[in-house]
């Protein structure tokens, strides 16, 4: 079992992160640190919890972001199993044995997923209101729809909140993008699911998302370039499924709409009042119409509304 850890300039949560892998009921693991490049004290952290625990690893490079920092700890994981577990967030002490019985005995490559929760930037440990409980479900004919479909508007599932048969990497040939500032774990995932392997839910809030104001999924604007860009791709990667193409085309107008509102509502307080009538006055239904006929007239003019 190979947990994967990236860590850059967030030394100062490492610790906590790399514990609640150390705690979990199950011992045959090895967690590997990745400091992509830090310049806090991302190394010497890492170096008291290798002296601590033989079960933790440590590797260094230059940095070269996410991906690439995730794609280090595929190469040096041994694990019969992956999970990733960003540097700033944490996993409860029963997750890898849950879901690790749940695909074990599976006759093909599958992939499992729970329930997480919220808490504040300086407090894993702090309970959550309800409205932080997050169940999300894949419910879908095919897990690769709703990946496609829903993703960022009704589906959100962190990536500790997965795990995933090692053999889907190593034997499908699976990686991160790291030309992909932003959304390179879905573009992951997304390939992933394209090879149709068994995906489980396993009951439990599993995962703890830690927010704070230097996660990435705090730059609004970042993200949603970083989506379109990776939904593109995509739609370039799968041109012989046309059922997802269409869905990653809607997707794509989605969230076109979603960002141009959102950036014209900042910038304008004329706009933001005539957007905020248009949602009052208008059913949802014909919101949902008439962004998306502005969005495609765009689109067909050449309009890089998005980007």
């Amino acid at each position: 079992m190979s947990v994967i850890t990236p860590c850059y300039q967030q030394g100062h949560f490492l610790a906590e992160a790399v514990q609640s892998v150390l705690d979990q009921t199950m011992g045959n693991l090895e967690c590997i640190v990745i400091n992509d490049g830090s310049s806090d004290k991302t190394r010497e952290i890492a170096a008291h919890l290798v002296r601590g625990d033989p079960r933790v690893w440590y590797v260094e490079q230059p940095h070269r972001g996410l991906a690439a920092a995730r794609n280090c700890g595929l190469e040096k994981a041994r694990g019969r199993f992956i999970q990733f577990l960003d540097s700033d967030d944490i996993l409860t002490p029963e997750k890898l044995r849950l879901q690790i019985n749940a695909l074990l005995g599976r006759e093909r490559w599958a992939m499992a997923y729970s329930d997480y929760r919220f808490c504040p930037g300086d407090d894993t440990s702090q309970t959550a209101p309800a409205t932080e409980k997050v169940r999300p479900r894949f419910v879908m004919d095919r897990p690769l729809w709703d990946m496609a479909a829903r993703w960022e508007t009704q589906l959100s599932i962190p990536i500790h909140c997965f795990l995933f048969d090692a053999s889907l990497f190593r034997e499908g040939r699976i990686t991160f993008d790291e030309n992909l500032a932003t959304h390179e774990d879905w573009d992951c995932w997304m390939r992933i699911l394209a090879l149709d392997p068994i995906v489980l839910h396993t009951p439990g809030e599993l995962a703890v998302y830690r927010r704070h104001a230097q996660s990435m999924t705090s730059n609004q604007a970042m993200m949603w370039r970083g989506f379109a860009r990776a939904i593109r791709n995509q739609r370039r990667r799968l041109i012989h499924d046309p059922v997802v193409r269409a869905l990653l085309l809607e997707k794509l107008i989605e969230i076109a709409g979603i960002y141009q509102e959102a950036r014209q509502e900042a910038g304008n307080t004329a706009v933001r009042h005539a957007v905020g009538a248009f949602r009052r006055i208008l059913p949802w239904p014909l919101q949902i119409w008439t962004r998306r006929l502005t969005v495609r007239a765009y689109l067909s003019l050449g309009i890089d509304i998005v980007w």
